[in-house]
This record gives C-alpha cells, structure tokens and sequence, in this order.
C-alpha cells in the first residue's frame, strides 16, 4: 500500500502508444500540471481526489483544468462529480467506464460507458477535434445521460440548445461514432422536439443531416419535428410529424440514395394538412393541400419530380379555386399529372 495526502506534477509529459498501429501515438499530453489529494494506491486499486490537471492535447485541445474523485480498479475507473474545462467548454457531471482488462485495446467497442452530464457547455469546434461531423463556430448547452460503448452510444433525456437557435429534446442512439468508415455510421432518433430551420439544422451537422435533408425544407422556415427517424449514410426512415410555418405534414417514408438527396428516391406515405405546397414547391397557382397520399418515386423538386401517388385529396386550392374530395391515382413528373 502506498499512500500520500498531496501529490503535484509540474510541466510534465504523458504518451500513450500502441505499437501495432499504423500511428502509434495514441494520444499524447504536454504541459501537464496536477495535483490530487488522499492519493491512496491499495494492490491494483487507485483513488484520490483530483483537485487540478491541465495540459495540450496533441490534436490541439488545450484542458484549463479538471477536476474529480477518481478511482481505478481492474474492472472500472470512475469520475464522480466530474469537470472539465477547456478553452471554450466546460463539462459537468458523473462518468463510469467497466471493462475487462484485455478490453482495453478495443477500448470504443468493447468498454463500457455511464455517464451523466448536467448544465454543461460544449464548443462543436472542438468537439470536431474527435468526430469531424459538427458545423464551426457553435456552442451547445446540454443534459444527457449515457449509456454503451463509444460505437453504440445510447443518449436519453437528451436536452440540446445550440446558438443557432437549434433545440434537440429526446432520445439519440449513434452506432460507429468513432469507426474509421464513415460509411456504418448512423443516427437513430426518437425526438420529443426539435425544434429548427433547414439552415441551422444543416449547419448542427453539416456532412449528416445536410445529405439528408432535401434542401426544398428552405422554403418551410421555422419547423419542430417529432416521431422517431433513422439515419445512416445513404438512407433515411422518417416516421415524424413537422409542424411547420407551412402547416402540417405527417410522413412515414423511406428514402434512399440520399448522396444526392434532392434526387433521392422515397417510398411511404404523407399527410398534408393545410399546408401552403405551392411555398413548398416554388409554384404560385397552388396554395394550401390536405391530403393522405401514398408515394412511390424520387426527387423533391418540380422539374426533376417523378413519383406514383396514389390516395385521397380532401382540399387543394389551385389557381385560386379549392377542389375537394379527389381520390388520385396517377403519375406525376415534369408538372404533369396522368
């Protein structure tokens, strides 16, 4: 047993590395500064008080400072009343990693993580430093608690504000957070509101949401969604309502090759009620639809639409006169309905 009431570091250098990496510096600190108190090393257990720890991460990440009780074990290593505070974010709350100790070295497959942060600040900028999705110049507010590995990453009571007006409450799973092929990524969603507009949703996570999304949304304004929706690289599961400045539209479609969304194809099912599609769709002499149709085609603008629809029109105002009740069955393509 050894023990200690106070241990510092000054200006120190700590390197972890993997020599059976292409890169085998894992990560490296410099300009390290601590101090912890009731340091107590019992066989392979160690705890203390973590009062400050500073240092430059190697990738550009300058830690101010943080702060923890601290224990490591063979099984787990706990930060309890965590936090940490960088140049422009400042995490607070409780972290848990459990692992078997040959898990290590598949450490964001196989570790365990339980975390819960509270009324803390985040700068995207930096956390693009470790997953490079994020829009520049952001800060996030939020509360979350998590649960999972790093590459299948569970955050319920998700509560996110963003300076551009973005607000995220709900439940959010991502799967290959962290995995080198960007393409297994993917984003499940369960959203009690979200609340946005396409230019600031876009920007929250440019790469992602910004292939998902057709860009005809510009048009809506301000809009919340709620419902559940599936993410990945080339597909989107959309069961939302999106009660917009628009109106109201019910989808459960799927759309898929969405690297070029505005040619994406879908398949599903829409509801429209009162909704101003002609603000929608750039086309004056229609105003506002309720609708339940089925579709079955691709694109989302007027001159490349192509979709079969199939369903019941309860209301169209068109070129100034409103039609009701029209059961359609047809195909739609170059402004031309058949």
């Amino acid at each position: 047993m050894f023990s200690s009431s106070d241990v510092s570091i000054e200006n120190g250098v700590f390197k972890l590395t993997d020599e059976n990496l292409e890169i085998p510096e894992v990560f490296v600190f410099s300009e390290l500064n601590a101090n912890t108190t009731n340091f107590l090393i019992s066989g392979p257990d160690v705890n203390s008080r973590i009062n400050t720890f500073s240092f430059i991460d190697s990738r550009g990440i300058k830690v101010e400072n943080l702060m923890a009780n601290f224990e490591y074990t063979r099984s787990h290593m706990i930060f309890d009343d965590l936090t940490i505070k960088s140049e422009a974010s400042e995490l607070k709350g409780d972290l848990r990693f459990d692992y078997k100790r040959e898990d290590l070295k598949d450490f964001t497959d196989k570790v365990n993580v339980t975390a819960s942060f509270k009324d803390s600040n985040i700068s995207l900028t930096e956390l693009n430093v470790f997953f490079d999705e994020f829009g520049i110049n952001q800060t996030a507010t939020f509360n979350a608690d998590l649960t999972g590995t790093l590459n299948n990453l569970e955050a319920k009571n998700l509560n996110v504000s963003t300076t551009r007006n973005t607000k995220i409450i709900g439940d959010i799973t991502f799967l290959n957070l962290f995995t080198k092929e960007s393409d297994d990524f993917a984003l499940n969603g369960k959203f009690k509101n979200l609340s946005s507009n396409y230019d600031d949703l876009t920007a929250l996570l440019p790469r992602i949401l910004g292939k998902a999304i057709p860009t005809v949304f510009d048009n809506v304004g301000n809009f919340r969604i709620t419902g559940n929706s599936k993410i990945t690289e080339s597909s989107v599961e959309a069961k939302i309502k999106i009660d917009t400045d628009l109106g109201l539209i019910d989808s459960d479609l799927v759309l898929s090759n969405i690297n070029s969304i505005d040619n994406a194809s879908y398949i599903g099912n829409v509801v429209f009620d009162e909704f101003d599609i002609g603000v929608l769709v750039n086309d004056p002499v229609f105003k506002n639809i309720s609708a339940n149709l089925d579709l079955d085609g691709k694109g989302f603008r007027m001159e490349n639409l192509r979709t079969d629809v199939k369903g019941e029109v309860y209301k169209l105002n068109y070129n100034d006169y409103d039609y009701q009740n029209i059961q359609v069955s047809g195909d739609l393509g170059k402004k031309i309905f058949n």
